[in-house]
């Protein structure tokens, strides 16, 4: 269902918060029509138009919290009730997938952070969140070299994922590697989560496939978010979700 602002931020020109059953989200004017309005010389509509908070990279969080609101109406749930896990935190606000769930509706949940510095700093930022310091993959290994990257984004345990950036530009000689602890994402699951999901994302720069491909089918968060980069990725991702009962959203 949609959510009815309480006041028009439109025509105020300030943040609005709105009420929505059970969380708060936030809503302020869309300073994009309001540019072209002012460009064009235009009368503004009579309905206001905004734009809702978003964490994610590409908007994705707001697509995610619509879906789980969706069905979650019709299970009579509240949305606080909401568990996920997000493989690959990084920074706790910005380019979050679970930080929207996390700060409008009260919902918690596991984030794994192979970077013992980030993995601090989610804790501090997150304290509801469960935050787990290690990486996850399709090994059984006890420990793996994590490449740190200048750019928190792109560390990876894959180097040659790593110079994938860097032959499009992106270059650091800030680059360093450490020995992190590893867990298998099946032995994760046996030790951390302990009821079903309803939400998990997982971007662990260029393993996503083989991690998912590694996961037992037992395990079906209800929407599963992983980055994709190009059509021939989703195109083995399709054929290794789809026979699970996924479909592409």
């Amino acid at each position: 269902g949609s959510v009815t602002p309480l006041l028009s931020p439109a025509a105020t020109g300030h943040p609005d918060t709105t009420q929505a059953p059970g969380g708060r989200l936030h809503k302020t004017a869309n300073p994009f029509i309001e540019h072209e309005i002012g460009r064009l010389r235009l009368k503004p509509a009579p309905l206001p138009t905004t734009v809702r908070e978003t964490y994610s990279q590409c908007n994705e969080d707001i697509i995610v919290e619509a879906l789980l609101r969706a069905r979650f109406a019709a299970t009579g749930r509240d949305m606080s009730t909401v568990r996920y896990l997000e493989v690959g935190g990084n920074h706790p606000v910005q380019t979050s997938s679970t930080y929207l769930l996390y700060r409008a509706w009260g919902a918690r949940g596991y984030i794994v952070e192979a970077n013992a510095g980030l993995a601090e700093r989610l804790r501090a930022i997150r304290p509801r969140d469960v935050v787990i310091q290690t990486a996850v993959s399709d090994k059984h290994d006890p420990t793996v070299s994590f490449h740190v990257h200048e750019f928190d984004e792109l560390s990876s345990l894959s180097v040659e994922n790593i110079r994938t950036f860097e032959d499009s530009g992106v270059r650091s000689d800030k680059a360093r590697v450490e020995t992190v602890p590893n867990m298998h994402i099946n032995a994760f699951f046996d030790a951390h989560i302990d009821s079903p999901l309803d939400f998990m994302s997982i971007d662990i720069e260029g393993l996503d496939l083989p991690v998912l491909q590694a996961m037992d089918p037992v395990h079906r968060p209800t929407v599963l978010q992983v980055e994709c980069v190009d059509l021939e990725l989703l195109a083995k991702l399709t054929a290794t979700l789809e026979p699970r009962g996924y479909q592409l959203v």
